[in-house]
């Protein structure tokens, strides 16, 4: 898994992805320029102090790694994503498993949908 690091990156993912809605995450899907999934986390100052925000992003991200293991044994890929993830409040006292739950069905959702 790689990250989105540049400006640019972030505005094509809000501009063309599409955005779906949980109760602690926003996420931005869009197909990536490369083959591999990319994740970008974009925490406003409205979650927390920069100790809140940092830990928030690491949650998400572990989340988001076992998440990719657990869809890979369905046989659902992320491979060529490109994900933004916008923590909402609720996601400071979410625990990561309820975070790692609210990944993976939105992606079985969107399997579904593309199916």
């Amino acid at each position: 898994m790689d990250r989105l690091r540049k400006r640019h990156q972030f505005q094509r993912v809000f501009s063309e992805g599409k955005k779906v809605v949980t109760p602690s995450l926003l996420l931005f899907i869009s197909p990536a320029e490369t083959d591999s999934l990319r994740l970008g986390l974009s925490v406003s100052k409205k979650v927390g102090k920069a100790v809140v925000r940092n830990r928030v992003k690491r949650i998400i991200r572990e989340a988001f790694r076992m998440a990719e293991k657990e869809l890979k044994k369905e046989g659902i890929t992320l491979d060529g994503l490109d994900v933004v993830v916008v923590p909402r409040r609720g996601a400071v006292e979410a625990k990561s498993t309820q975070l790692l739950m609210e990944i993976i069905d939105k992606f079985r959702e969107l399997r579904c949908d593309n199916s």
